[in-house]
């Protein structure tokens, strides 16, 4: 069953040393809300995309927790679902690894959509990745649920979803909820890598 739509918007800088986040282990904690800046290392070595996220393929990558259910008053409150989130790149492509921790008591993630069923996804509890790189007007849209089936487009009013990407994309559920892992070529989105102080925003979501 879906739950709330909840998010996290980061500025990301590409290059420089990595600055780690400490998951936050507290839900219904009020903070004041202002996009962070999240310093992405450059990887030695791309994570394997297959839904399973180990912890050495990920410890060179900036890490960053807690989605916020922003109120119209500029505070966040921290959802009960206790998310962790990681982040980095390689010479050829973004890397995201995500992971859903859920209450006791909650429903496990709905996935029913099946492959090639792109609309599908957005109607199951996924996580959502919206890129805004820097000089581009476009704004790309990505989405995968616990099935690790996916759906791409670009976003204006909605999302286009006849546009297409070359990226993979894994997940899975889990004892306490679900995790997965994510690889976008540069490439896929008409850019070679990004140079050293490069800013994207990017936005995180479940939903």
């Amino acid at each position: 069953m879906r739950g709330m739509m909840c998010s996290l918007i980061l500025v990301m800088v590409f290059g420089g040393l990595a600055l780690a986040a400490q998951p936050q282990e507290k839900s219904k904690v009020q903070i004041p809300f202002r996009v962070p800046q999240v310093i992405l290392p450059q990887l030695s070595k791309a994570p394997v995309v297959d839904g399973v996220i180990e912890s050495i393929e990920w410890a060179e990558a900036s890490q960053s927790a807690g989605l916020l259910d922003v109120g119209s008053d500029g505070t966040g409150q921290l959802i009960r679902e206790r998310s962790e989130f990681w982040i980095g790149y390689t010479s050829d492509a973004l890397h995201i690894a995500f992971r859903f921790n859920r209450p006791k008591g909650f429903e496990a993630p709905k996935s029913e959509a099946k492959e090639g069923d792109e609309k599908g996804v957005w109607k199951d509890d996924c996580f959502e990745i919206v890129l805004a790189p820097e000089a581009d007007e476009r704004k790309y849209h990505f989405a995968v649920n616990a099935a690790g089936i996916g759906g791409e487009g670009l976003l204006a009013r909605g999302t286009d979803v006849s546009w297409n990407a070359d990226w993979r994309k894994a997940a899975r559920p889990t004892a306490d909820g679900w995790e997965g892992e994510i690889r976008i070529p540069f490439a896929s989105l008409d850019r070679s890598a990004p140079a050293a102080g490069e800013t994207w925003s990017v936005l995180l979501q479940s939903n």
